[in-house]
């Protein structure tokens, strides 16, 4: 995964993460716009319900009771929608950091992958010119930056 690749991850999930903010800060067109198909559909299974109850019961006090419950019921079903909606937003909006977090240590990946091939290049080229100029790079300073660079390599 190249660095492109990790902000193109990072641009695919922002339009996920300004949602949840939304929903999380109570904007009301969001949130309407959220509960949109769950209220049709509530309200779609209330309509059948009443349609069952005015068909199958009979006349009388109970079946004007069921009739005229399914509305209040019907707006409670609502209404556990919208208090649903912002814990479920702060829950995708905590998965949405762990995956940046996940892209984020892609990252640092990279830069340390590339930070030791850095370094051992340099190291190679350090080596190299000082066999040209005939110096003994088994001991001194030479050797001690080689010691370092495999050190500072190790840690990464």
């Amino acid at each position: 995964m190249g660095l492109g690749g990790v902000g193109q991850g990072f641009q695919t999930m922002q339009p996920s993460v300004d949602f949840y903010t939304k929903l999380l800060s109570g904007d009301p067109k969001t949130m309407t716009e959220a509960l949109a198909p769950t209220s049709a559909l509530i309200g779609q299974q209330f309509q059948r319900a009443g349609q069952g109850a005015d068909a199958n019961l009979p006349m009388g006090g109970y079946r004007s009771q069921v009739m005229s419950e399914l509305p209040f019921a019907q707006a409670g079903m609502v209404g556990n929608a919208v208090l649903g909606l912002q814990p479920a937003a702060a829950q995708g909006l905590g998965q949405l950091g762990g995956l940046q977090g996940q892209l984020g240590l892609g990252v640092a990946g990279i830069g340390s992958q590339q930070t030791g091939q850095g370094l051992a290049s340099l190291e190679s080229a350090i080596q190299a010119a000082l066999e040209k100029m005939g110096i003994n790079i088994q001991g001194g300073t030479a050797h001690n930056f080689n010691t370092v660079a495999q050190g500072i390599n190790a840690l990464i």
